[in-house]
């Protein structure tokens, strides 16, 4: 009998028949044995003994709803968490759809699946707090800010770091080889600054766009540390 186990904040849950059991006991002289009930316990008094990972659930009778929907919607949640912690460098939106459209695909009942799936204006801050808990600590000055990894690479895997020069005084400017060509190729170029739309540690955002097939796009977001003449002519 393989057992079957849903994580929740009390600790695990045992499956059973779609049914949901909380422990609420341990054998006292038996530390193979556990004691079982239903977790609707103000309405249901099902219970079970797990010994040695058997059970005997052929007297148990529930008098309602099976757990079925919670079951499906906190592993829905799981999958959710997991596919952030294998994708961090990933936008959260993206994961969501991603994995939305994976489990509707494999789905007998795409209706009830997307039933029982979070929206991602309800689990988005979730699954952004997962994220949070893999990243490293901001730099506490641009010196000690480090630029590894997926975050300086495209979600096609291109090199995105175009510059990175010095120190606590650092210029670092995003845009891929294809894109600086462009750059390069326009006969007009488009320049736009912000302060308020920055990381912390610069002091602005810097911009450069081209029209390319009739659209105005982005070729090159720089972050500056200041708003010097001479951080300009660099």
């Amino acid at each position: 009998m393989s057992l079957q186990y849903l994580k929740s904040q009390r600790g695990q849950k045992l499956i059973v028949d779609n049914y949901l059991f909380e422990k609420y006991a341990n054998a006292k002289n038996d530390p193979f044995t556990s004691y079982w009930r239903c977790q609707d316990r103000q309405i249901c008094k099902q219970k079970l003994t797990l010994t040695n990972g058997q059970y005997d659930a052929s007297s148990i009778q529930h008098d309602h709803a099976d757990h079925s929907s919670i079951i499906a919607q906190t592993l829905n949640k799981e999958k959710l968490k997991n596919a952030v912690l294998e994708q961090p460098s990933k936008g959260m939106k993206r994961v969501y759809d991603e994995v939305v459209r994976k489990q509707v695909a494999s789905s007998r009942n795409p209706d009830e699946t997307v039933a029982n799936l979070p929206t991602f204006k309800e689990y988005g801050r979730t699954m952004h707090r997962v994220k949070s808990s893999l990243l490293t600590k901001d730099p506490k000055n641009l010196a000690d800010m480090q630029l590894t990894g997926d975050w300086i690479e495209t979600i096609n895997k291109q090199q995105f770091v175009a510059i990175n020069d010095g120190t606590s005084q650092r210029i670092v400017v995003f845009s891929t080889n294809d894109f600086a060509q462009r750059l390069a190729n326009s006969e007009m170029i488009f320049a736009d600054g912000t302060f308020k739309s920055v990381p912390k540690l610069f002091a602005q955002l810097y911009t450069f766009h081209a029209k390319y097939d009739e659209q105005m796009i982005t070729l090159a977001y720089c972050l500056l540390p200041n708003k010097s003449a001479a951080t300009y002519e660099r």
